[in-house]
């Protein structure tokens, strides 16, 4: 079975370690996006399988990462879950077809659960 990839993107470098840190335990493979141009230009570099991103993400927010993911053929099939502290914006998340919403903080075994639901299980399960 080959390795499954997410792409972590948020403004906290802590919540990206922490996420990373469970993800490869999990058995999944982990890339980082420092910021929303990054985070698009690595989604399609690298084609993950899923991707968590933070509304808040730096250099132009969650919201045009989503648009940006959503209306190219290549990267449209991506699940992305979205991962923030701004409860308002599940709306927004959910009109781009995010495939889940969570509010921070969130139980990292339910967010694992998800990317399990949406990709399968990592090598590690």
């Amino acid at each position: 079975m080959s390795e499954k990839t997410i792409l972590i993107a948020d403004d906290d470098p802590e919540i990206v370690r922490a996420l990373g840190i469970q993800s490869r335990r999990a058995g999944y493979e982990v890339l980082a996006g420092l910021e929303s141009v990054q985070t698009v230009m690595s989604v399609q570099k690298n084609a993950p399988d899923l991707a968590i991103l933070d509304m808040r993400v730096p250099a132009g927010g969650g919201v045009p990462v989503l648009e940006k993911l959503g209306g190219s053929v290549q990267t449209m099939g991506i699940p992305v879950i979205v991962l923030t502290s701004f409860g308002d914006a599940r709306e927004k998340a959910e009109q781009l077809e995010a495939f889940r919403f969570f509010k921070k903080p969130r139980d990292l075994d339910e967010l694992l659960k998800a990317i399990e639901e949406a990709i399968g299980p990592g090598d590690g399960s």
